[in-house]
């Protein structure tokens, strides 16, 4: 285990460091799909005509870069709380990791197939699988104080809203499996995580 008594742990800052960049590469390959229909574009076709053929590449790379921004906002503000860093962390957060770099590849899919396809099980439930990592990590932090930062107490980062989260996304999957008509908007079950986290933590 990682045991430097800086600010935190020179190892750590490293790894952190590696994973913001993978997701910002992950987040640049959202882009890559318009970016070549913008280079493959005829110089002939209206821009209004062009925008309207590519609505739905639009669309879906709004709702991968939305939901990847909220993903390592709320990562983000909770490996804050850690100081050090033990290989059951770094697994856990690796496992976080590959399953935001995989969500381009379902995103460039969504404009090939329609909500009948399978495609949105299959979004949602790597999302299922990022929060499950996700929800691992938090509870393995929770269980080991040696990580935690100077100050930080086992309320700070129970992983309460992790695990609420992943209830969240097994209801979002549920309904976009069962009503494909609902599609992606199944994924609106997630402004529920906040008031039920909070009330849960009220009530313990």
């Amino acid at each position: 285990m990682q045991t430097d008594q800086g600010p935190r742990g020179h190892d750590l800052h490293r790894f952190l460091t590696f994973i913001d960049a993978c997701i910002a590469i992950a987040v640049t390959l959202l882009v890559l799909p318009l970016i070549e229909a913008a280079g493959d574009a005829d110089k002939g076709v209206p821009l209004s005509t062009f925008l309207d053929h590519h609505q739905s590449q639009f669309w879906s790379f709004l709702l991968s870069f939305a939901v990847i921004a909220q993903i390592w906002n709320g990562h983000h503000g909770y490996v804050s709380l850690v100081h050090a860093a033990d290989q059951w962390f770094f697994t856990w957060v690796f496992a976080w990791t590959l399953c935001l770099v995989l969500l381009p590849v379902p995103t460039a899919l969504i404009s090939r197939y329609d909500s009948h396809s399978g495609i949105v099980p299959l979004y949602i439930g790597l999302l299922l699988a990022n929060s499950l990592f996700s929800a691992g990590m938090a509870t393995h932090v929770w269980r080991t104080p040696a990580l935690w930062a100077p100050d930080v107490t086992a309320a700070d980062v129970a992983p309460v809203g992790s695990w609420v989260m992943v209830g969240c996304y097994v209801v979002a999957l549920a309904v976009g499996t069962l009503f494909p008509g609902v599609n992606f908007y199944a994924l609106l079950t997630l402004v529920l995580s906040a008031p039920i986290a909070r009330w849960w933590r009220a009530r313990r």
